[in-house]
């Protein structure tokens, strides 16, 4: 019995601060996910789209070269055809791309000079959290 009330008491907190923010999904999820899956988050958990959104625009840059921190090596390549409109969740799906949570990912671009570079996962929600921050404002 006690557990039966003990579970849904858990997801409150994750339900209220859900609550506290309205996103609207980005276009680029819709190419990665089915659309009613992704309309049906936006209600339930308008927080988990605010974090995709974030993650689409700011988990990445891409770099000239390689950052200064990891000038030596070789990196993986990544092919990406319009440099100006990337969608990073569906380059992850289609060529498996991963990145580290305590190190930058380096990826080199195809045909190009350049890379693609992911922060290191803790760094992007220490910046995540501010963004939400500022969102809630």
């Amino acid at each position: 019995m006690k557990r039966k009330i003990l579970l849904p008491l858990l997801f409150c907190p994750f339900l209220v601060l859900s609550q506290n923010f309205s996103f609207k999904p980005d276009s680029r999820l819709y190419e990665v996910y089915e659309a009613r899956y992704i309309d049906d988050l936006a209600k339930t958990y308008p927080l988990m789209i605010g974090r995709w959104n974030y993650y689409l625009q700011s988990a990445w840059f891409i770099s000239d070269g390689p950052p200064k921190k990891r000038l030596t090596g070789n990196y993986p390549s990544v092919k990406i055809t319009d440099l100006a409109s990337i969608n990073i969740l569906k380059l992850e799906k289609e060529q498996n791309l991963t990145h580290d949570w305590d190190e930058m990912t380096v990826y080199r671009i195809e045909g190009t000079d350049k890379h693609l570079v992911y922060f290191p996962g803790k760094i992007f929600v220490e910046h995540l959290k501010s963004y939400l921050q500022s969102a809630k404002n």
